[in-house]
Parts: structure tokens; C-alpha cells; sequence
């Protein structure tokens, strides 16, 4: 079953029509996505690697967990979900810090797709062991541990084969960063 999700106009304002995942993507109507970092206290971000199978980049690799928010579910108790069902991780909601949304046209990147959405972008600060990640398998094929300052120059040197979310890498280091000062 097509998961239903809520349709948002240009400024990311519910319109109050609702639709089927596929068919809002086709159309190209603004919808929201919740995506979640995980950064341990020696400043890695766990990241996890796409399914071959996955619509858009697959193989490559991406945030923590991330996913559609549904049709009248919360950024907050979607990224949470996210993280539950993606990597096995389920934590508190007061784990999570909302840091900042960006807005994805994947016209822009994919020619012939026409996916736009808001990310909204969480942030999990939590040693979580690797014993303790149990991706499912059908979305996550892989996960790894990696300095955020590493992973930066792999991304700004073209070394690794991430999702293309650079205003959020951007947004992200440069938060992390400044955490850190």
C-alpha cells in the first residue's frame, strides 16, 4: 500500500489535499520529508548506504534514517519512526533536535523526476554501538560510522557517493561545527 501524504503549497503550508506517495511525486507537488543525523561523543555521524533498489540513488549513501512524513504525522514522530523501522534505533523523542528544513527539487539532479519536498532535519545525539544498529535490509544495505570533518572533505572532494543533499551537509557541518566552539 502507497503511503498518503499531506500536499504542501511552494512555502511549505498545508493545502489540505492529501495523496498517494507515487502520485504526489509524479505531479511534483511539495510534500515533507523527515531526516535524521545520529552524531556520537567522538563527533562521528553515522551514515547508512541505500538500498540498490532504492527510486533515487541507489547504492549511495545518506543520513541516518530518513523518510515521507504521512498525512497528518508530525516531522517529530516521523523521524523517530524513520529511525525505528530504517536502522532498529528507537529512542525518546526528546533525543531529537529539530536543527532546520531545507526545500529538494529533484528536477533539478534527476532528469525526468519531478520530486519536491521539505526536509525537515533532526539531529540524535547518542552513542549508539554498531552491535546495537539492525538496519532493514530492503531500504538499508549498510552503515558505518565517520568523523563529520571526514565525511565534509570525502563529500567537498567528490570521494564518496552520497545522496545529493548538499545544502543540508552544509547547513549540518557548519551546525556541528559551531556546536563545537
Amino acid at each position: 500500500m502507497d503511503e498518503i501524504l499531506d500536499v504542501l503549497d511552494e512555502s511549505g503550508d498545508l493545502t489540505g489535499e492529501i495523496m498517494p506517495r507515487k502520485d504526489i511525486q509524479q505531479s511534483g507537488k511539495w510534500h515533507k520529508a523527515a531526516h535524521v543525523w545520529i552524531i556520537n561523543s567522538k563527533n562521528e555521524l553515522l551514515i547508512t548506504r541505500r538500498s540498490l533498489n532504492a527510486n533515487t540513488s541507489p547504492g549511495a549513501w545518506t543520513m541516518s534514517a530518513g523518510g515521507h512524513v504521512a498525512a497528518g504525522e508530525s516531522s517529530f514522530d516521523c523521524a523517530k519512526r524513520e529511525l525505528a523501522e530504517e536502522v532498529g534505533v528507537d529512542l525518546p523523542k526528546n533525543k531529537f533536535k529539530y536543527l532546520f528544513t531545507t526545500k529538494f527539487r529533484s528536477g533539478d539532479l534527476f532528469p525526468g523526476k519531478n520530486v519536491n519536498q521539505f526536509n525537515d532535519v533532526f539531529l540524535v545525539e547518542a552513542d549508539i554501538r554498531p552491535d546495537q544498529v539492525k538496519p532493514d535490509l530492503n531500504e538499508v544495505i549498510d552503515v558505518k560510522y565517520i568523523n563529520y570533518k571526514k565525511l565534509q572533505e570525502q563529500i567537498t572532494k567528490d570521494e564518496i557517493e552520497m545522496t545529493p543533499q548538499y545544502e543540508q551537509f552544509d547547513k549540518l557541518f557548519a551546525y556541528i561545527s559551531s556546536s563545537l566552539e
